[in-house]
């Protein structure tokens, strides 16, 4: 039943409350004192149709709400829709709707404080009320309403309630199964892209230490020029010389002859003639590696 109406801005309505109680309830009053305005307010919540011509002049919007309580009857029709659409409250007994037409147009429909579209409106609405006018439809003339009309005429309403809450609980068994299918679907997938990337990781036959020499020899080969230049020239100026300029190799020669003349004459420098010579030696390895070196940059000047 409805229990709370509330109505704001609405034709010439500026707010209205409206506390109904349980059983038969009048509204009276002369002529234009706004009881179809009521009436096609309540039109409004049920999903009537909405148009801007009811919003009170001089206001931006219309607003409507309504609180119903719902009969054991009622739950057994709407909370399915409920909970098949994430609306459900807490408390099951009760249900607000609420209707918003503004001055630009738009057209604003909520149900338990959510909005939600016009045609779940009025899925969710059309067994609440009956509206009995001229121009009015009868839930009699609803299809949808045959079957419950039915059951409660072959007292059949409790059989009808447990039929219900037994179909909600395979529905949601139903939809658990389906998750856990597809999640385990998902996880067949998981398992099967990283069965593939541990494949690839395998066949990259990876080394602790590759990221580091991969890097180093980038590093080389965005510098390949420079490398081949450096190395060329200062084996030039060990082994060959340049510029008219006796090579170092050459030069460390003849400290080593001069060496050998003083040792002749005085003892005393043999240390120092071992030294040099043992730079010369060094001297000579150096060469080998730094030719070696030259032969392992790769560098194309073409």
């Amino acid at each position: 039943m409805l229990a709370e109406l509330t109505i704001h801005n609405f034709a010439i309505i500026d707010r209205l409350h409206l506390t109904f109680s349980d059983g038969f309830n009048v509204l009276t009053g002369e002529t234009g004192a706004g009881k179809s305005i009521i009436i096609d307010a309540v039109s409004l919540l049920l999903g009537g149709r909405a148009s801007t011509d009811v919003i009170r002049a001089g206001t931006a919007a219309a607003f409507v709400e309504g609180l119903f309580r719902l009969s054991p009857a009622l739950q057994e029709q709407i909370l399915p829709i409920l909970e098949r659409e994430g609306l459900e409250e807490n408390n099951g007994d009760t249900l607000l709707l609420g209707r918003e037409i503004r001055a630009a147009g738009r057209s604003f429909c909520r149900v338990n404080g959510r909005t939600v579209s016009l045609s779940l409106l009025s899925e969710i609405a059309a067994p609440l009320v009956d509206i009995h006018g001229q121009h009015q439809h009868l839930s009699l003339l609803r299809p949808k309403m045959h079957g419950a009309f039915l059951d409660r005429f072959g007292g059949l309403a409790e059989r009808r309630h447990r039929l219900s809450a037994e179909y909600r609980r395979w529905q949601t068994a139903r939809r658990e199964l389906r998750t856990l299918r597809e999640n385990a679907q998902h996880i067949a997938r998981r398992m099967d892209q990283l069965a593939f990337q541990v494949e690839e990781i395998r066949a990259a036959n990876l080394h602790p230490g590759e990221e580091e020499a991969l890097a180093l020899e980038r590093t080389r080969l965005a510098n390949a020029e420079r490398l081949s230049q450096l190395s060329s020239e200062a084996y030039t100026l060990l082994v060959e010389g340049a510029d008219e300029q006796p090579a170092a190799s050459d030069l460390l020669a003849q400290i080593v002859r001069h060496l050998n003349a003083l040792q002749r004459i005085d003892d005393s420098v043999s240390g120092m003639l071992e030294l040099a010579e043992s730079i010369g030696y060094q001297m000579e390895d150096l060469a080998g590696q730094l030719q070696t070196y030259a032969e392992t940059i790769e560098f194309n000047p073409h």
